[in-house]
């Protein structure tokens, strides 16, 4: 996880040696490269979701998207897989409905299986992009 630190700064929770790298770099450049990491380990769980996702029209499986997330704090960067606008809204509303279920139909996850397939896999490609980012940034500056 990423967050924002004291004077526009960027920790990266639980990889000290990715926090020691990132902090040679400007703020600007720190939140740029977690996020070029984060979308490139995401679009992993985008695939395989859409992948999972039962087919009636494709336009569920159209639908999914690796996008940044809203802030929940102040300075968290985050990038997530979604159906179109979210669970429950939008014109692929019905995708909350396929992955949890409802009284009349039962559940038909995609999303969670397909995060927790590939999550491992997915932090390994954000570590290793990260390391990446760093070194590219560092060399340009």
């Amino acid at each position: 996880m990423a967050r924002k630190a004291g004077k526009g700064g960027v920790i990266v929770t639980g990889i000290p040696e990715i926090d020691r790298k990132l902090k040679t770099l400007v703020p600007r450049l720190q939140k740029k490269v977690i996020r070029q990491a984060m979308r490139k380990a995401m679009a992993l769980v985008t695939e395989e979701a859409r992948a999972r996702v039962p087919v009636d029209t494709g336009e569920l499986r159209k639908a999914i998207k690796t996008r940044a997330a809203k802030r929940r704090r102040r300075g968290e960067i985050g990038v997530d897989t979604r159906v179109g606008e979210g669970d429950f809204k939008g014109e692929t509303f019905y995708g909350g409905m396929v992955e949890f279920g409802t009284s009349k139909m039962p559940p038909r996850p995609f999303m969670a299986p397909a995060y927790d397939g590939k999550k491992d896999e997915a932090r390994r490609i954000a570590t290793d992009e990260i390391l990446k980012g760093v070194e590219r940034e560092a060399s340009q500056g």
